[in-house]
Parts: C-alpha cells; structure tokens; sequence
C-alpha cells in the first residue's frame, strides 16, 4: 500500500497496537472441467488492523485499512457507555487525513454495520434450560408455519430492503445463529445501511452526513425488530 510506512506511524498515538493480517487467495485455472493444480498462483492480501485497547486490554476502537479502503470499529460490551457519537468522532478525524494521505479524491463506496450479540451475558434473563427466548427479544422472522416446540441452531435469516432511491440506500437485517461466539447460545442480529451508488463519489462532508442516516434508520429499525421487555432490560443501568 503506497506510503503505508508512513500511516502507521501517523496513526500510532491513537492506535498504538498493529496487527496484520494474511490471507491467501488461490485462483484455480480448468481445462475441461478438470481443476490444474500445477498452475496455481497463489496471492497474498494484507489487511492491517489497529487499534486502541483499555486499560484492563479490552479492544475498544478498531481501524482497518486493506488494500484502497478504510473501516472503523466500535467495540462495546455490557457496562461501557459508547455509541455512535464515540465512532462518528473517530471518523471525522481519521476519513479526512486517512483520504488526503493515500490520495483519495472520492468515496465510491459507503456502509455502516451494527452487530448485536445476543448471549447469556448480554440477556441473561431471557435464557431458559440453556435456550435463547427469541418470541421476547424479537419481533422479526419469528412466524414459522408449522408446529414445533422451538427454533434451534442452525438459525440464519436475512431480507433487504430499499429505503430510498436517490442516493441509493439499502438496509439488511440478518438474524444468525454463531458457534464461535462465545458464551453460548448465541444469536447476532445484524443491522447494515449501504449506499452501493454514489453517482460521482464522495468527499468527507457526504460522507459523514450519509453515516448519519444510515445510523438512524438503523436506530429506528432497531426499535422495530427488538421488543419493548428487552429494551427495558437493555435501558436498565
């Protein structure tokens, strides 16, 4: 990544803990429907990832730069007092630097995701004989037709829905069963705001306002999908 030495130095006080990660992407060629495993050309993608941990080594912000593109990570738990005020401030002073730097004229792309883990740490009292209680937590794919004591894991549903023409803004709600969360059971509840069209790209300030819609329309259908007694239990100190 050009002049990438340079960004870690230059994100260092904020984000003083680096850690690259590898992937290797291996592009199979065929002939005849028959895989040519003596052609393979394997190739290495970099994605570095920094962040900022707590003084008891929690991670709480994330900054990920792969190859022309930039996230940022808000890490929350239960007890810490941080929402989206906290991640929209880490933009507004990284995006602008971050576009100047690598010579970023235009966003082209813009997404923001919310990922809320349902587990017996986060809802302790919506568990029951080692169950999650999903009819007092959610509103939404709930009406399965049929008659069945439960849901059980594997569980994994999705629909996305346009919420306006121009720009382009699409929301996607996933609800998913995940083994690797741990404690278990447990379920993630998936809220993503995308604007896949942005007709002649995006400078900081469209960017940043776009955010602020995407993260309204998540709040408002996070109202929507979560019942009235979790977010109770949510609101309790």
């Amino acid at each position: 990544m050009l002049g990438f030495e340079e960004w870690q130095w230059a994100v260092r006080e904020d984000y003083p803990h680096h850690e690259p990660h590898k992937e290797w992407l291996i592009a199979v060629k065929e002939k005849n429907g028959v895989p040519l495993f003596d052609t393979l050309q394997p190739e290495l993608r970099l994605t570095h990832l920094f962040s900022r941990k707590s003084a008891d080594g929690r991670r709480e912000f994330g900054m990920r730069c792969p190859m022309d593109a930039i996230a940022f990570h808000l890490f929350t738990s239960p007890g810490v007092s941080k929402g989206y005020g906290d991640l929209h401030s880490e933009v507004v002073k990284w995006l602008p630097r971050w576009m100047d730097h690598f010579q970023v004229e235009k966003l082209t792309n813009l997404e923001l995701h919310y990922s809320n883990r349902i587990t017996p740490e986060t809802v302790g009292p919506f568990i029951r004989d080692g169950r999650i209680e999903l009819a007092s937590i959610l509103t939404a794919f709930l009406a399965l037709p049929g008659t069945h004591e439960c849901l059980i894991p594997p569980y994994d549903c999705t629909a996305t829905v346009l919420l306006r023409e121009e720009p382009q803004m699409v929301l996607t709600l996933r609800i998913h069963g995940d083994t690797e969360v741990r404690p278990q059971p447990a379920v993630l509840v998936d809220f993503t705001v995308a604007f896949p069209e942005t007709k002649g790209g995006l400078d900081t300030g469209n960017a940043l306002l776009l955010l602020s819609n995407a993260h309204d329309a998540i709040q408002d259908r996070f109202e929507l999908v979560f019942t009235d007694q979790v977010k109770n239990f949510f609101s309790k100190p």
